[in-house]
């Protein structure tokens, strides 16, 4: 295998995602890559042992192929890539770049980093370095404000929060000309509680296609609604089919990947939202939360298994 100047073995970024798959498991090939920064000069983890990933909610990928998991129980992000891993976060806290529990991630196609740090209340957002570039929300109910934001998806000029104990989705825009100073704008909010067809039960996991079609874990009824930024329900997915619909990927040639949590499965869903069935290769799940999709890869965040699934789909 070429090495760079450094005599790092270079990996590509499929090798680096068929490595994972290999491995079974990110948790696994982590500490496969020899250079690895962590936060404040802490004492470097053992990244290779199974327990440094303590309750992995979530997990996306970046552009250039960068895996992150929002790893909950370490309060921070694991940054897997094929030549260098970092820890992104400076440990429990209120202040910038420390968090309370995230449970939520997304990449913006620019390479920035949304985390939803859920009991903080706030989205935060770090450049691929690892280096925080903003914050945006609170604890509260009003516009802009959040209450246990579980998901975020990166979504035109801005970022769709799960605002789960809301009830709700609010769609934040982050280059608003609205108002004259640099502070966000909610722009949409999508559901509210209740049991009407544009409500909302707590949600936990939101999620975008290539159409704008917003996808809700709609986890109180037990779909995934799908939204346009109007605000009215387009589709519903998986009725009768999930215990506890959980994180969502939409690939492009339309096929909807659903990890359901209560049943410990992913389950794959055509374009007319027909379900095609489980999805292989991903027999020991226990709890599967977020889901991303990488080349022909899904990856599933567990954080009752504390690791992170890989299948060819």
């Amino acid at each position: 295998m070429p090495e760079d100047e450094s005599g790092t073995a270079k990996i590509s970024r499929r090798e680096f995602l068929r490595a994972g798959a290999a491995a079974g498991a990110f948790a696994v090939l982590a500490g496969a890559f020899p250079e690895v920064v962590w936060a404040e000069e802490r004492e470097l983890p053992d990244l290779s042992r199974l327990g440094e990933l303590i309750n992995p909610f979530d997990v996306a990928v970046a552009p250039d192929g960068t895996v992150y998991v929002a790893n909950a129980g370490r309060y921070g992000i694991v940054q897997l890539a094929a030549r260098r891993n970092r820890y992104v976060g400076l440990g429990p806290g209120t202040a910038d770049g420390r968090f309370n529990f995230p449970m939520g991630i997304d990449v913006a196609a620019d390479g920035a980093v949304f985390v939803a740090d859920t009991n903080n209340g706030r989205v935060q957002v770090f450049d691929a370095a690892g280096n925080h570039r903003r914050s945006f929300g609170r604890l509260g109910y009003l516009d802009g404000e959040f209450l246990r934001p579980k998901s975020v998806c990166c979504y035109e000029a801005g970022a769709l929060v799960a605002d789960t104990r809301n009830h709700r989705v609010q769609y934040v825009d982050l280059k608003s000309t609205r108002l004259a100073s640099d502070e966000p704008v909610t722009r949409a909010i999508l559901g509210g509680l209740g049991d009407g067809p544009t409500d909302l039960k707590l949600p936990r996991y939101v999620a975008a296609d290539a159409e704008k079609r917003i996808y809700v874990a709609d986890a109180g009824h037990h779909v995934v609604k799908v939204f346009n930024l109007d605000g009215d329900v387009v589709a519903t997915v998986g009725e009768g089919d999930f215990r506890e619909p959980a994180g969502i990927a939409a690939a492009a040639d339309g096929r909807l990947f659903v990890a359901d949590a209560g049943a410990a499965q992913v389950l794959a869903f055509d374009e007319s939202g027909h379900k095609l069935g489980s999805v292989k290769g991903l027999e020991n799940l226990k709890q599967p939360r977020g889901v991303a999709l990488a080349d022909d890869y899904l990856l599933v965040a567990d954080p009752k298994a504390a690791r992170v699934f890989m299948a060819e789909v």
